[in-house]
């Protein structure tokens, strides 16, 4: 993997247009990687709330919860089908 100052390095042997090409390229990566965390934010955030939901039908008695040891019996036999 190159270093941090190997890649300073060969920045200064850039002409200005390419400095101002590498500047546009690094803003549009770092804007990139921002909105690559925010959706994994509103992922998380919509999962607990999904989460949260599924626990409160639970508590409330309005789903009936299927035991785990019939669940993988039943996918089991699906999977041999």
């Amino acid at each position: 993997m190159t270093s941090l100052g190997e890649i300073e390095a060969a920045i200064e042997h850039l002409t200005s247009d390419e400095v101002v090409e590498l500047a546009a390229w690094i803003e549009e990566f770092r804007r990139r990687r921002s909105e690559d965390a925010a959706d994994a934010e509103e992922v998380e955030r919509a999962w607990l709330a999904e989460a949260d939901r599924r626990w409160k039908e639970i508590e409330s008695g309005s789903v009936e919860t299927i035991p785990a040891a019939r669940v993988m019996e039943e996918a089991r036999r699906a999977l041999e089908e």
